[in-house]
């Protein structure tokens, strides 16, 4: 260990609490699970609180890192809440912060909390409200999590995506499993339709029905869970009433992001967006195939023993719309055949059954 992280580790050292500041996305807070499972093993004596989204502590609760979260406001929220917010990270009292996000607003947010020690990465004159700052280096994202770690003291024996799972969830399960009749020895095949960033991240809803159509002559008895977050209910529902009785839409069921994870345990298969449920899939082993439109598979190119990219090149991509000014080629091109073509090629290497 260098002598400016052995400087750092000591002034960790020195306080009591150490407060993290989550990445905001989904699929980035369980990309930072191994990070914080270092965290904890480092630094065991240490009270663990972390600040994020209100829905980061269905995510990571169950792994028991964490003694408190500390929930963000949301954009608009107003100054009151606001206020609360930074006087309840001031409540902590002397503590020790890392912020695993890129924002300009974070690194206020804990500058004016007066959180003593504050470490992030160097980008939007963040430097300034930070103690230490580092280069945000290219590569993938678990690299970066994990470099940032490693500089403020931890040792990294952990690199598997962890997604806990509790009593709670397990229940829930058990009570939706019977209402659909699920049985024990069934393949199932799980159907992300949706996407956090925008509609040119989402498949076309009539193709994942025209490919579970495929998949269902091909495979025999199979039924699918169709997921759909916020806003994408509407395409969970025509994708369910598109294969009728082959499908079980998740979306009526209001499980959240905690009580969903056994779903991803129980799955087979998993076929998503380039979203954050991929990561669900992969922190539960299971192979998953993700569905690439204009968005770069080369960024997110970590924990890929599990990962099945598939992508219809075009020569707009990568691009960051978030709605397709032109004809949607990279999706529309990208035909159910193609993509069952790869799913049955991977179930023909018993890669799934």
């Amino acid at each position: 260990m260098d002598h400016r992280i052995t400087a750092i580790r000591k002034k960790v050292e020195g306080v009591k609490t150490i407060v993290v500041r989550l990445p905001n996305w989904v699929g980035d807070i369980v990309m930072v699970s191994p990070s914080l499972r270092n965290l904890k093993e480092s630094f065991p004596n240490h009270r663990f609180i972390a600040t994020g989204r209100p829905y980061s502590k269905q995510i990571l609760s169950a792994n028991k890192i964490f003694d408190g979260f500390i929930s963000k406001p949301e954009k608009g929220s107003g100054p009151s809440a606001y206020k609360s917010y930074l006087n309840s990270l001031r409540s902590l009292g002397p503590s020790a912060g890392i912020l695993y996000t890129n924002s300009f607003s974070s690194a206020i947010d804990f500058f004016l909390a007066g959180i003593s020690f504050r470490l992030g990465y160097r980008n939007e004159m963040r430097s300034f409200f930070l103690s230490e700052s580092i280069e945000m280096v290219p590569g993938a994202m678990d690299d970066k999590y994990a470099e940032l770690t490693h500089r403020f003291g931890a040792t990294l024996n952990h690199h598997q995506l962890e997604l806990g799972l509790d009593e709670k969830c397990q229940k829930i399960y058990e009570i939706v499993s019977r209402k659909h009749s699920i049985l024990d020895e069934e393949t199932l095949i799980g159907f992300n339709p949706g996407a956090g960033f925008g509609e040119t991240k989402k498949w076309l809803t009539e193709y994942f029905i025209e490919l579970g159509k495929l998949l269902a002559d091909a495979l025999g008895p199979v039924r699918f869970l169709v997921f759909g977050g916020p806003g994408d209910e509407h395409r969970a529902e025509q994708i369910s009433e598109g294969l009728g009785g082959l499908a079980i839409n998740l979306s009526r069921e209001s499980l959240g992001l905690h009580n969903i994870k056994p779903f991803f345990k129980r799955m087979n298969l998993f076929i998503t967006n380039d979203s954050g449920l991929r990561w669900y899939s992969l922190a539960m082993g299971k192979p998953t195939i993700v569905l690439f439109g204009p968005s770069d598979p080369d960024l997110t190119q970590c924990f890929t023993e599990n990962t099945f990219p598939i992508q219809h090149k075009v020569s707009c991509a990568p691009c960051k719309h978030r709605v397709c000014p032109i004809g949607f080629d990279c999706m529309r091109d990208l035909t159910p055949q193609k993509v069952f073509d790869l799913t049955h090629d991977l179930y023909s290497k018993k890669i799934w059954n």
